[in-house]
């Protein structure tokens, strides 16, 4: 019987074929990034997707988070990602907690290449409130597994150091952002995993709408 990350690899294999591989320049190489395959998993919040570790960001279960396929806000397609916290979530006084998603079975890259990362983003923040919003980027040696949950958990396989990539959006703007960056895959880095989500800084209670939309996300060789 073939292991989650067996069936994933190859469903990856295929996909990276069909648009080109990672060696082709220009070519997106991050699948579903649009979130428009629905989930086929009981563990996925949209093909390929789940919920980010909570392990990565201190005092946050993951049941106080929402991460979310919705078609109520998208900016292309039908659907797109949405990442917030349950109503009435109050943040602990010693640290701040985050709200993620993560594609669960990496993306695979070449050491030493650069890579651009590209997506948009719909902020909720209220005005006042921490927010930061981003992209959190890991880069990891092969082989990696997820979790019977559909969660891959950072660990010692990390290579390198994990990159947060910032939308810098003012507060409650209520617009579509783009954001582009670059980023360049480490010695002995053969996965890289892209984790779309908010970070909060604060001791305040979440009312609602506090969220981060996002869509169209991709990833080319430079």
């Amino acid at each position: 019987m073939q292991t989650l990350w067996t069936q994933a690899g190859s469903a990856i294999t295929a996909a990276l074929s069909a648009i080109g591989g990672p060696t082709t320049p220009g070519a997106n190489i991050l699948p579903n990034g649009g979130f428009e395959q629905p989930a086929t998993l009981s563990w996925q919040v949209a093909a390929g997707w789940t919920k980010g570790s909570a392990n990565n960001f201190a005092g946050v279960n993951p049941n106080d988070v929402e991460v979310v396929v919705q078609s109520s806000q998208t900016d292309g397609g039908s659907f797109a990602l949405e990442c917030g916290f349950v109503p009435g979530y109050s943040f602990a006084t010693t640290h701040g907690g985050a709200a993620c998603a993560i594609n669960a079975t990496g993306i695979p890259v070449i050491p030493g290449e650069t890579y651009t990362i590209t997506g948009d983003m719909l902020s909720t923040q209220p005005a006042g409130v921490g927010w930061n919003i981003h992209l959190t980027v890991l880069f990891t040696v092969p082989g990696v597994s997820v979790t019977s949950q559909g969660q891959y958990i950072p660990g010692s396989d990390i290579v390198g150091t994990p990159q947060h990539l910032y939308w810098p959006v003012p507060a409650g703007n209520g617009a579509w952002q783009a954001g582009s960056w670059t980023v360049t895959a480490p010695a002995g880095a053969a996965l890289m995993f892209v984790m779309p989500g908010v970070f909060v800084s604060t001791t305040e209670t979440v009312g609602t709408g506090w969220t981060a939309t996002f869509d169209n996300l991709a990833v080319a060789l430079s």
